[in-house]
C-alpha cells in the first residue's frame, strides 16, 4: 500500500481510506457483520486509516469501528467529525465537546487522531441554518478556537475541516494556521480538484 505524509500532520497514511459513509450503512442494505468485516478486511489489506463521522447513520459508523478494533492486529488512524445543528449555533464550545464525547464513546477511545468540521462554510450569513459564518468558525469564540482547545487537552491529535466552502474561505481557514488537514474532491467528474468532501480521501 503507498503511503502519503497527511496535510500538515506529518504522519503517514494509506493512499487509500476507508470512508465511513457504506460502514454507517448510509449507502444501502447491508448488515452490521458486514460492516465490521469491512473493517477488518481493510485494515488487513493495509489501509491505516478510517474516516467516520457522527451522521453516518446516526453514530453507527463509529460503532461500528468500535466493536471491530479490538480484533484488529494493527491499530489504524481515525478521522472523525462534529456537525453543528441549527440550534447549537449559540452554543459552539458546548456542540463541538458534547459531539466529540459521544465520538469517543462509540469508538472505545480516548483520543481522536483528525478532528474535523463538518459543516459547510460561507462568508457571511448563509443562506442555509445547517452552515456556519467564517466568523463563526474562525473568531473569536469559535470553532477553530474549541478544536485548538481540544487538541491542547490531548483529545485530539490534530483538526481539520472537510472543505466544504468557496475557494477562497478555504484558503482563509488554511492560511489561519490551525488547521492541519482539508478534504478534497478530485473524481472522474471533478478532476481540477474542486474544494469539496469525501470520505475517501483526506488530503491537503
Amino acid at each position: 500500500m503507498q503511503q502519503r505524509v497527511l496535510g500538515k500532520t506529518g504522519l503517514s497514511v494509506s493512499a487509500i481510506t476507508l470512508g465511513g459513509g457504506g460502514i454507517g450503512m448510509v449507502w444501502g442494505a447491508t448488515t452490521e457483520d458486514e460492516c465490521i468485516e469491512t473493517v477488518k478486511y481493510a485494515v488487513a489489506s493495509g489501509i491505516n486509516i478510517i474516516d467516520v463521522a457522527p451522521v453516518y447513520g446516526n453514530g453507527k459508523a463509529e460503532e461500528v469501528v468500535g466493536t471491530a478494533w479490538s480484533d484488529l492486529a494493527t491499530k489504524p488512524l481515525l478521522a472523525t467529525k462534529v456537525f453543528v445543528r441549527p440550534r447549537e449555533r449559540s452554543d459552539l464550545s458546548g456542540a463541538i465537546r458534547r459531539s466529540l464525547e459521544g465520538s469517543l464513546t462509540r469508538l472505545g477511545r480516548e483520543q481522536i487522531d483528525i478532528f474535523q468540521l463538518h459543516n459547510q462554510i460561507e462568508p457571511r450569513e448563509p443562506v442555509s441554518p445547517l452552515r456556519l459564518t467564517l466568523q463563526e468558525v474562525a473568531g473569536t469564540g469559535g470553532v477553530l478556537e474549541t478544536m485548538q482547545q481540544l487538541k491542547e487537552e490531548g483529545l485530539v491529535r490534530e483538526i481539520g475541516f472537510t472543505g466544504i466552502a468557496r475557494h477562497d474561505v478555504v484558503r482563509e481557514l488554511f492560511s489561519d494556521g490551525r488547521l492541519a488537514t482539508v478534504q478534497l474532491v478530485t473524481n472522474i467528474f471533478n478532476s481540477e480538484g474542486e474544494m469539496g468532501v469525501t470520505s475517501a480521501t483526506l488530503e491537503t
